[in-house]
């Protein structure tokens, strides 16, 4: 996959990540923690390098657009 173990991991993680945030009503912390990230803080960091927003924002935008 050209990418180690580790970074696979944490692709794999953010999608699923991503997939909540769109799907489901729980908080961006539970979304963290069920995801594997030890810290809301660490998951919205990482989340915010790879897609350019916030987790909470990304929700926020994906709700709007289910909604129009």
């Amino acid at each position: 996959f050209n990418q180690s173990t580790i970074e696979y991991i944490g692709n794999r993680r953010l999608v699923r990540a991503r997939e909540l945030l769109c799907f489901s009503r729980d908080s961006v912390t539970r979304i963290a923690e069920s995801t594997g990230f030890k810290s809301v803080h660490y998951f919205s960091r990482v989340f915010k390098e790879k897609e350019g927003i916030p987790p909470g924002e990304y929700k926020k935008r994906i709700a709007r657009s289910l909604t129009l």
